[in-house]
């Protein structure tokens, strides 16, 4: 598996195996000496990988055979991404920059080709956070923060399932808020095999929402 390596900015690969990491790729290190990585993707057979640097607020597009880097992406602050079936896309939450909104990345050029403001209507605008994709490549679920956390929105702001392929949103899921919660933090999420059960972290609990 891949995976990104604070304090350098750059992916490592790991053999799951043992666990070890598997040498050096030789990818550049960022010259901020507290770097990290939040979300990266990869290509099939390696080809090509996407990671965020959190500082340098831009994705950068690697070779991971040579080492080199092909691209670099002005985005903002991102953290999570994931790539289309087909690899032809990789979608990008950006939650911080003026860039804010889901982002897709062409692989064939490596340049933002399309954009979505997060406009979950009536319960306001969002800040992307993470994105999950179905097993078909048809649906992508976007998870939100809260724009101000000192200024929680009632109700607060939904989750939202896209159609990739129409580039449309279709359809924005209510966050529970149960009683007490002073927290409002929604975290990863990710789809069961068979496609119609999302489960998306929130807090200390695990929402579970049924895809129809």
């Amino acid at each position: 598996i891949w995976t990104g390596e604070w304090g350098a900015g750059v992916p490592v690969k790991v053999d799951r195996s043992i666990p070890a990491r598997i040498g050096p790729v030789g990818f550049p290190v960022s010259a901020y000496d507290d770097e990290f990585t939040s979300g990266l993707a990869v290509l099939e057979d390696d080809r090509k990988i996407y990671w965020e640097r959190h500082w340098e607020r831009q994705i950068l597009v690697g070779d991971p055979a040579t080492g080199e880097i092909l691209s670099h992406i002005p985005i903002g602050i991102a953290s999570n991404m994931v790539v289309s079936r087909d690899d032809r896309y990789v979608y990008v939450p950006v939650w911080s920059g003026s860039l804010y909104g889901l982002r897709a990345i062409d692989t064939e050029i490596d340049e933002i080709t399309r954009a979505m403001i997060v406009d979950m209507a009536p319960y306001g605008i969002g800040l992307p956070f993470d994105v999950a994709l179905n097993p078909e490549g048809d649906r992508l679920w976007i998870t939100t923060k809260d724009v101000n956390p000192t200024e929680l929105p009632d109700p607060p702001l939904a989750s939202l399932l896209i159609d990739p392929i129409r580039w449309v949103k279709l359809q924005a899921f209510p966050r529970p808020v149960p009683p007490g919660t002073k927290t409002r933090w929604v975290q990863a999420a990710t789809f069961h095999p068979h496609g119609k059960l999302l489960y998306q972290a929130r807090d200390d609990d695990i929402d579970v929402y049924i895809i129809r």
